[in-house]
């Protein structure tokens, strides 16, 4: 008899939170393997009725617990909160997925931010000694180690180490997450995206689905193609074609005046989920607003 909502709540007060508002920003996905897409579970689904089937199909699977929406302000509450932040947090900045480099260039001022934050991930790993070349190749994204030459990368960053020698690797997993947290693209969950029917994206793009809204971004330099504020998303629909391709309808601008983007993607589902999950919260901040504005209105005029 226990859901997915109950899991996400236990597990979030061991973490030091107590509010429905953060319970919302968690959930769990399950894996099952390299050949079948990750599957977010609804938060009302009885977990063992899931395992359940997948048991009886014999089929391998893994459960996460992971943060799928990172609209309120950060906490970091205990360490064990940092690590689980800095785990989800850190792939995309290794593949890329987090830095926009404007005409694909990479300015002294990113190249003193990216070293920097090597310098980080090193002290993360528990290292105590300054990084080698080695190390180094693995602390920097692949689309910017070849930027520089490693003999550059390993000075910049040894420069920024002895910084951050002495912190706790939970202190520095806080500090890389610190660091990071106003980058336009912090916080999205990303989406490949086979063909856009808009005439600004030309053949593939990434689809990034943050607290901003809806961004259509270059694979290549993460610069933004097209922007959707979420109360400029009017709806979404999923479909299927007779050749089994999947798209998702995106409609937006308002009741009277709207265009549709079709985005061909496999995963429609999980887009049209996140952008409602942000379209929620904004509701809900909203309605709070105006509360405790009511209140505030309320107590003038008794004075």
């Amino acid at each position: 008899s226990t859901t997915c909502r109950d899991i996400v709540r236990d597990l979030c007060r061991t973490l030091g939170m107590t509010s429905d508002e953060d319970f919302d920003e968690f959930g769990l996905f399950a894996d099952m393997g390299k050949h079948v897409l990750p599957v977010a579970l609804p938060a009302s689904d009885y977990v063992l009725d899931f395992t359940n089937e997948l048991e009886r199909h014999e089929t391998e699977y893994w459960l996460y617990f992971k943060k799928i929406m990172w609209y309120r302000p950060l906490k970091f509450d205990s360490p064990d909160l940092v690590t689980l932040l800095y785990n989800q947090v850190f792939p995309d900045f290794m593949r890329g997925s987090l830095i926009v480099l404007e005409n694909n260039e990479v300015t002294p001022a990113i190249q003193s931010e990216i070293a920097m934050l090597a310098a980080l991930i090193h002290r993360a790993n528990n290292a105590t000694e300054f990084p080698s070349t080695k190390d180094v190749q693995k602390l920097l994204p692949g689309s910017l180690a070849e930027k520089l030459s490693f003999q550059l990368w390993v000075k910049i960053i040894h420069e920024h180490f002895g910084e951050f020698k002495y912190l706790s690797p939970a202190e520095a997993k806080g500090q890389f997450i610190d660091a990071i947290r106003n980058w336009p693209l912090f916080g999205s969950r990303f989406f490949l995206i086979k063909n856009v029917s808009d005439r600004r994206v030309s053949g593939e793009c990434l689809l990034a689905v943050n607290k901003r809204g809806v961004q259509f971004l270059s694979c290549k330099t993460r610069e933004t193609l097209i922007s959707y504020a979420f109360n400029e998303v009017v709806s979404t629909r999923r479909l299927r074609s007779s050749s089994g391709r999947h798209y998702l309808d995106l409609k937006c601008g308002n009741l009277m005046l709207h265009r549709v983007t079709r985005l061909e993607t496999l995963y429609g589902r999980d887009i049209a989920e996140t952008i409602n999950l942000y379209i929620d919260a904004q509701l809900r901040e909203r309605q709070r607003q105006e509360e405790a504005a009511g209140v505030v209105r309320a107590d003038a005029i008794d004075i």
